[in-house]
């Protein structure tokens, strides 16, 4: 999961993975509420996923 610094808030987010192959995303969503603070992603395998949230003020 990918957070927002304080004040910040998430307009989307991804992910993104080094690893050879298809990658099957299970989630990707906002989370922290409404307005979202962060990003979540998440995968049906074991592979390493990084979240990316972005945000604004």
């Amino acid at each position: 999961m990918a957070t927002c610094p304080t004040g910040r808030f998430a307009t989307g987010g991804g992910y993104q993975t080094t690893a050879g192959g298809n990658l099957e995303a299970v989630v990707t969503r906002p989370v922290g509420g409404s307005p979202a603070t962060g990003w979540q992603a998440t995968s049906a395998d074991a592979r390493t996923i990084t979240v990316y949230a972005v945000c604004t003020p």
